[in-house]
């Protein structure tokens, strides 16, 4: 691990060039007790700089250890973080004002607490079910599951659902950290131990419309999905189906949104159940990058296979390797999947 004081500066407009090159990078910094400075912040998308949720994802990993940062704004381009602290466990609530994703600020202090002596206790208020964001269900029925198989104890609740834009959600976990992480070798996922599949719909739409979901997600999957009826700011409407095998995990996710039939946002996530089956994949394309930066810090090694390599796994394997000299490899294959080892 690079624990030095010098400045490490990451470019932040690196592989995919969004938030999570922040995220990973101030969570690495917090764990580490490294300075850094992050540059290029989100330089290529349409709205270049921080946005709100980046910005509580920054001071929340800098309130864990006491960090000094400079540019931590929205809109900012550049960014230093300079942790004064070990990471210290204990009470946290951090608020985001959007309907930004409460999972990503979760992901961002996950790990440092998880490392960190002591338990903790964390509250986040914003967006429960974002675009471009795992849901509150996939962190707790997907990350979490394979978070518990690795050693890290969690319990994890979702107090209020939060839709855009009106957001307004809150969620909670306590995590028993300074417990040694195992690797997880996923190398072959085996049978399919159980599935479960989910349709969350506000009291804001009529009823129909989640019998409809229903329907339609029992048939794309043969599951019985458990119907949620939930209170929330902003009407809103999502699916879930989840999976564990003997060695593995996935999750799937459909989002609702004006004009958009219930159908379709249950054929989001019940067309990738039954697309991941007819794979050797043992996680989703989107646990697999979530998956590199907790299990850079096991005690033994690591191996999983994903169905697709995005640009999100690249990345986070480069921001991982910039502070830790562990040996992560990432062979794709021409089917577009790839095999993820960390030695």
């Amino acid at each position: 691990m690079n624990t030095g004081t010098d400045l490490l500066t990451i470019d932040g407009s690196y592989g995919e060039g969004g938030g999570q090159v922040i995220r990973t990078s101030v969570a690495l910094s917090a764990i580490t007790g490294r300075p850094i400075q992050v540059i290029n912040l989100r330089a290529g998308r349409a709205t270049p700089g921080l946005k709100t949720q980046h910005v509580v994802s920054v001071k929340s990993a800098a309130e864990l250890c006491a960090a000094e940062v400079q540019g931590g704004h929205r809109g900012s381009m550049e960014l230093s973080f300079t942790p004064t602290h070990p990471v210290k466990a204990g009470r946290y609530r951090f608020e985001i004002e959007t309907a930004g994703a409460t999972t990503l600020v979760a992901q961002t202090v996950f790990v440092p607490l998880a490392l960190a002596e002591g338990e903790s206790e964390v509250t986040i208020t914003g967006g429960t079910h974002c675009n471009f964001a795992p849901s509150a269900d996939f962190f707790e029925q997907v990350f979490l599951r394979a978070m518990a198989s690795a050693g890290i104890r969690t319990e994890f609740e979702i107090v209020r659902f939060g839709f855009v834009p009106g957001g307004k959600g809150e969620v909670t976990f306590t995590i028993q950290g300074g417990v040694p992480i195992r690797g997880l070798d996923l190398s072959r996922r085996g049978r399919l131990k159980q599935a479960s599949a989910r349709v969350i719909v506000s009291k804001h739409l009529p009823e129909m419309v989640a019998a409809r979901g229903k329907r339609e997600l029992q048939r794309l999957t043969d599951l019985t999905p458990h119907v949620f009826s939930v209170d929330s700011v902003t009407p809103g409407a999502a699916s879930h189906v989840a999976c564990e095998f003997d060695d593995g995990f996935a999750g799937f996710v459909g989002l609702g949104e004006r004009g958009k039939p219930m159908e379709k946002v249950v054929a989001e996530c019940g067309d990738g159940y039954r697309a991941l089956l007819k794979t050797d994949a043992s996680t989703d394309e989107h646990l697999a990058d979530q998956l590199v930066l907790p299990l850079a810090f096991a005690d033994g090694p690591s191996k999983w296979i994903t169905p697709n390599v995005t640009e999100h796994l690249r990345t986070v394997i480069w921001v991982v390797k910039q502070f830790y000299g562990r040996e992560i490899t990432l062979e794709e294959r021409d089917d577009r999947s790839g095999i993820v080892t960390i030695a």
